[in-house]
Parts: structure tokens; C-alpha cells; sequence
């Protein structure tokens, strides 16, 4: 799985916008295209957590050594 750096940015650029929204000044229709495009973002994460995990799967041993490198870094 591939993102291109436009997708990325438009994620980006989508999240920034919806977390600078005031709920509370947003009409009905505003507020569902709101809610409507924060279930496109979290859809998009999920795609590329289930990537990411299938790749720890694919590889059992990278999951010890992203663990081994978070203690020595973190």
C-alpha cells in the first residue's frame, strides 16, 4: 500500500480543518458533512493500520524489534 504525499497532505490539511471547527456554530448539514468526513479520515487510518499489521504478521519479527527499539528510545 502506497500513499501518495497528495494524500497525504489532503488528510493533513482535513484534519487540521475539522479540529479548528466550533461545533457549536455549525448548521445540521454542516455538522453531518463535518461527521461525514472524519469517518472518511478514520476509515483511511484503519486502512493503513490493518496494512501496517499485516505486515507485522507477514514478518513476526519485527513486532520484537519495534518493541526492543521503543524501550531503548523511549
Amino acid at each position: 500500500m502506497e500513499i501518495a504525499a497528495a494524500d497525504i497532505a489532503r488528510a493533513s490539511a482535513l484534519v487540521s480543518d475539522l479540529a479548528r471547527l466550533d461545533p457549536s456554530e455549525l448548521s445540521d448539514s454542516d455538522l453531518m458533512e463535518a461527521l461525514d468526513a472524519l469517518a472518511r479520515v478514520s476509515r483511511w487510518a484503519a486502512a493503513l493500520e490493518a496494512h501496517l499489521a499485516a505486515e507485522i504478521a507477514r514478518q513476526p519479527a519485527a513486532l520484537g524489534t519495534a518493541t526492543k527499539q521503543r524501550r531503548t528510545n523511549g
